[in-house]
């Protein structure tokens, strides 16, 4: 077997993989079907430099983090209590969000 067979038998390949992760980029679903994650990651800051990263399970609302956090309401301006949260979601909770 020569150079030039293996070279296109590279580039095949090659454009194949590429062809197959610009389907999974454009149908999102699929890999959510497949790749199921539990728990999502939210960055809380109270205001100050300081901030943290909570992991809660998915599905949760801006009101389950209010309860894990055990912050009081009166406090907050809080705009959707039942807002779902997203995997990298930013909590400001001194400006409120």
């Amino acid at each position: 077997m020569g150079t030039k067979p293996k070279n296109i038998i590279v580039i095949i390949i090659f454009l194949g993989f590429l062809v197959f992760w610009f389907y999974l980029k454009n149908n999102r679903q699929i890999l959510d079907y497949v790749y199921k994650e539990s728990e999502i990651r939210i960055i809380v800051k109270d205001g100050n430099e300081v901030s943290s990263v909570v992991v809660i399970p998915q599905g949760s609302k801006v009101k389950d983090l209010i309860k894990l956090k055990k912050l009081e309401k009166q406090n907050l301006e809080i705009h959707d209590l039942e807002r779902e949260l997203s995997d990298g979601d930013i909590i400001d909770f001194e400006k409120g969000f």
